[in-house]
C-alpha cells in the first residue's frame, strides 16, 4: 500500500530564510507529489498508518535499535519458541530482534512497525511478528531461497529473502546493519552450493580511460572489496565491473552505479542507495544470487533486470529483480562476464 507524499503548510523561502529553513524548504519541494525527486518509503504488510503526531502515543518511548540478543530474557516471551516450532532450536546469535517502532513515509504520515524476530535455522528461514496474541510465524525452507537483497531507504535497511513464490522482509535501521550481516553471511553461505568455473578479471569503465586499474578505484570502493558481504573469501577469484564510481557525490542526480562482482558461487551487486536520489547517498544497496540461481540478465535503458530460478525450474516458479543502474556498469557487466552470464 502506498501513502501518497503531501507537503508541511508554510511560506515560501524568503532572503530572510536561515540556512536550515531554505534546506527544509527544498526538501518539501522533492516530497511533493509529481514533482521530479518525489521520494516514496511505502508501508510494508502488516505496518499500521497513523499521523506523525501520534507516532509516540503509539509507538510508546523512542523505540531502541535492533540486536542480537545475549540473554534469554531479551527475546519475547512468546517469540521463540514459535520460531523454534518451524526453525528448530536456535541459539541466541542465530536470532535479530527489530523492537517496535514508528517510521515516517511522508512528512506527515507514519507507520507503525510491530516488534519482529527474525530466526536463521539450519534448515528453515523465519519472522516472529507481534501483530496479534502470541504472534504468527512465516517460514521459508532454505533450500527454497534463492537470493538475499539488502537495501537502503534513507536511514532504514529493507532486507529481503526471495524464495521463487515468497519472500521475508524486515525493515531495521541501518546503522545497525552489522548486528545482521553475520547472520546473512552465514545464510548465503548454505544457498551457494555449487562452483562454477571463474578466472580472475577486473574491468572499470571509466569516462577517462578503459585502462584504469582497480587500484584507480575511489577509496570507497576499494574499500567495498574487501567487505566480506560482497567478497566472502578474498583469496578466490573474482571478475568485477564497476561502473561510473568516480562521479558518485552527494546531489548526483543520474541513475546509481557500483560495482559487480561475479565469483565461483554468486553473483553480488553493490551500488548506491537507489531509494536515495539528489540526497547524500550513504549505504551501499546489495544483492546476492547464487550461480545455481541465476537464471540470466537483461537491460531496458534504465533498469537491470536479475531473473531468477530454483533448482527444479518452472515457468511460474521464475522470479526477477529489477535495479536501476548506471549503464556503464551494465555495459561493464556484460563486457567483463563474457560467456559466464546469459543475457536476454
Amino acid at each position: 500500500m502506498l501513502y501518497l507524499m503531501r507537503t508541511l503548510p508554510g511560506p515560501g523561502p524568503s532572503s530572510s530564510y536561515s540556512s536550515p529553513e531554505r534546506r527544509w524548504t527544498r526538501l518539501r519541494g522533492r516530497l511533493t507529489p509529481g514533482s521530479r525527486w518525489s521520494l516514496t518509503d511505502p508501508a510494508e504488510p502488516g505496518e499500521i498508518p497513523v499521523s506523525s503526531r501520534d507516532r509516540y502515543k503509539i509507538g510508546g518511548r523512542p523505540p531502541g535499535p535492533p540486536f542480537r540478543p545475549s540473554r534469554p530474557e531479551d527475546v519475547p516471551p512468546s517469540a521463540r519458541s514459535a520460531l523454534e516450532f518451524d526453525c528448530g532450536p536456535l541459539p541466541l546469535e542465530r536470532l535479530f530482534i527489530v523492537p517496535k517502532t514508528t517510521r515516517l513515509v511522508s512528512p506527515r504520515h507514519c507507520v507503525f512497525t510491530p516488534a519482529r524476530v527474525l530466526g536463521f535455522g539450519v534448515k528453515d528461514v523465519a519472522l516472529w511478528v507481534d501483530d496479534c496474541p502470541g504472534g504468527r510465524v512465516s517460514s521459508i525452507p532454505i533450500d527454497r531461497l534463492i537470493a538475499v537483497d539488502d537495501r537502503s531507504i534513507l536511514l532504514y535497511g529493507r532486507v529481503r529473502l526471495l524464495a521463487a513464490n515468497a519472500q521475508l522482509v524486515v525493515r531495521y535501521n541501518s546503522v545497525y546493519r552489522d548486528d545482521l550481516q553475520e547472520n546473512l553471511r552465514d545464510l548465503r553461505g548454505q544457498l551457494a552450493r555449487k562452483d562454477f568455473p571463474v578466472e580472475s578479471g577486473f574491468l572499470w569503465l571509466d569516462p577517462r580511460s578503459e585502462q584504469m586499474r582497480q587500484s584507480d578505484l575511489p577509496f570507497r570502493w576499494q574499500a567495498v572489496f574487501d567487505y566480506p558481504t560482497v567478497r566472502p573469501n578474498l583469496r578466490e577469484p573474482v571478475v568485477i565491473a564497476a561502473g561510473d564510481v568516480a562521479r558518485i557525490r552527494r546531489g548526483r542526480t543520474g541513475p546509481p552505479s557500483g560495482v559487480a562482482v561475479l565469483g565461483s558461487r554468486e553473483l553480488v551487486i553493490a551500488n548506491e542507495p537507489s531509494a536515495s536520489v539528489d540526497f547524500a547517498r550513504y549505504g551501499i544497496d546489495l544483492l546476492a544470487v547464487p550461480r545455481q540461481h541465476l537464471d540470466s540478465l537483461s537491460w531496458d535503458g534504465r533498469a537491470l533486470t536479475v531473473h531468477l530460478a530454483p533448482d527444479q525450474v518452472r515457468v511460474e516458479d521464475c522470479s526477477s529483480v529489477e535495479l536501476p543502474l548506471d549503464p556503464r556498469l551494465v555495459e561493464a557487466m556484460g563486457r567483463a562476464f563474457g560467456p559466464a552470464v546469459r543475457w536476454i
